[in-house]
């Protein structure tokens, strides 16, 4: 599948951010980017070795492999470490995101891109009695975690992360039909919040460490 740059996501990293790390970056198409915009090195982790010749060509840096494997032998710290779809293919993604803590300045931040499973196409399917999986898309084959708006929020500020700021993804699915919504109301489900949230693909988040936090293995 082609890949195309997640302007959205590109918009959401800070122009101040000079030390960048892209996990999960693919064909290098966002760090290019970034690298245009502003004066900043960045890294990229990649588990696809295919994407090694372009990736070079693209970005200062860069390493081939499991994330969890590289990330704790990384000496360098970050003032920006970016996260486009990469959590929902992670059995343990909390895991990640505390070592992200070790690598990252104490003023910076992370930069997060997950689908949103609320999007009305899937509880719609859901309630038919479908949840199949894809090719690509919220239900891609390769997702093992699957995240509400709520629930991404919650898994930032368990693992040591606030949110700061927040952007949304849309795509040409068309909306919620009108029955459907109508139905939620007889059962006590806002409709309009509802309507609002379940048009959403994907969420965008900024979030920056925690100054005091716990590791709940600590």
């Amino acid at each position: 599948m082609k890949q195309i740059l997640n302007q959205t996501l590109l918009n959401i990293v800070p122009d101040t951010a000079k030390t960048i790390l892209d996990l999960g970056c693919g064909e290098g198409l966002l760090g290019e980017a970034l690298k245009k915009r502003q004066d900043c090195t960045v890294t990229g982790i990649e588990i696809n070795t295919a994407s090694a010749k372009p990736l070079a060509q693209r970005l200062d840096q860069v390493l081939i492999g499991e994330a969890l494997e590289i990330v704790p032998k990384l000496e360098n710290k970050f003032d920006c470490i970016i996260l486009g779809d990469v959590l929902e293919h992670l059995a343990h993604p909390q895991q990640l995101l505390i070592a992200l803590r070790g690598i990252i300045t104490t003023t910076g931040h992370l930069a997060t891109c997950i689908p949103n499973v609320q999007h009305w196409s899937i509880i719609y399917g859901l309630m038919k009695g479908y949840w199949t999986y894809q090719d690509h898309g919220i239900l891609d084959k390769t997702h093992l975690r699957f995240y509400t708006r709520q629930s991404y929020e919650e898994l930032l500020l368990s693992t040591g992360y606030s949110v700061i700021d927040q952007a949304e993804i849309h795509v040409r699915q068309g909306n919620a039909p009108d029955d459907f919504i109508l139905a939620l109301r007889g059962i006590g489900i806002c409709g309009e919040r509802f309507k609002q949230q379940s048009q959403v693909y994907q969420y965008v988040h900024l979030a920056r460490p925690m100054e005091e936090w716990t590791s709940p293995a600590s």
